[in-house]
C-alpha cells in the first residue's frame, strides 16, 4: 500500500501500489493529486558505496539526507560502462521531475532531465523561445526527438551546495519548460 496526504488539504490516503503515479481529484478539496511512486514514509536513505566514486557518494548522500521531503524515489543503476543515478523530486506542488546523474569521465558529472518528445517543429521553436539565457542549463534535442535539459560540472570542483543547486536548477527548469510546452507533468 502507498500512504500519502493531499498536499492541499492534508487528507490521508492509502492506495494499492498498482495505482502509483496516477492522478485524480481529492474527494475532500477537489485539488488534482498525484499518487506517489512510494510512500514518503517508506523512502529509505541509502548508505555508503552507491557510486564507485567516493566524492560522488558523499555529494549524493548529502543531497538525499538534506532534501528528504522533496525526493519521491532514487536509484543507482550500475550499467556496463557507466553508473547512473536517478532522482525523482517534487518541483512545484504535485509536479515532479526525474534527474539522471552520469559520471561522464573521471572528472565530469552530467545532470540530465528528459522533458518529452517533440512531435512538431512549432513545439521545438516554442521550447527554444522559452529558454532563459541566464539559466545554468543547456537545452537540446536528442536522437529520439526528446527535449533534454542538462548541466555538466567538474566533479573535483563540486561542493555539496553546488551539487544540490544544480540538481534543483535542472529539475525546476525542466519542469517550467514541460509545463509551458506540454501543460502536463510527464514524470
Amino acid at each position: 500500500m502507498i500512504n500519502f496526504d493531499c498536499p492541499t488539504c492534508g487528507k490521508a490516503f492509502s492506495v494499492d501500489e498498482k495505482n502509483a503515479g496516477l492522478r485524480g481529484r481529492c474527494p475532500s478539496c477537489k485539488a488534482v493529486i498525484k499518487i506517489p511512486e512510494i510512500s514518503q514514509n517508506e523512502l529509505e536513505l541509502v548508505g555508503d558505496n552507491l557510486f564507485s566514486d567516493k566524492k560522488l557518494n558523499e555529494l549524493y548522500s548529502y543531497f538525499l539526507e538534506h532534501n528528504e521531503n522533496e525526493i519521491i524515489r532514487h536509484n543507482i543503476i550500475d550499467g556496463e560502462e557507466v553508473e547512473i543515478g536517478t532522482l525523482t523530486i517534487y518541483t512545484n506542488g504535485l509536479r515532479s521531475q526525474t534527474i539522471m546523474l552520469y559520471k561522464l569521465s573521471d572528472n565530469f558529472l552530467g545532470f540530465f532531465s528528459i522533458i518529452g518528445v517533440i512531435m512538431y517543429e512549432a513545439t521545438a521553436v516554442a521550447a527554444l523561445r522559452s529558454v532563459n539565457i541566464l539559466s545554468p542549463c543547456t537545452l537540446s534535442l536528442n536522437e529520439d526527438n526528446q527535449l533534454v535539459v542538462s548541466a555538466v560540472k567538474r566533479l573535483d570542483n563540486l561542493d555539496v551546495d553546488e551539487f544540490s543547486d544544480t540538481i534543483l536548477a535542472v529539475a525546476k527548469y525542466a519542469d517550467a519548460l514541460e509545463e509551458a510546452i506540454f501543460g502536463v507533468d510527464e514524470a
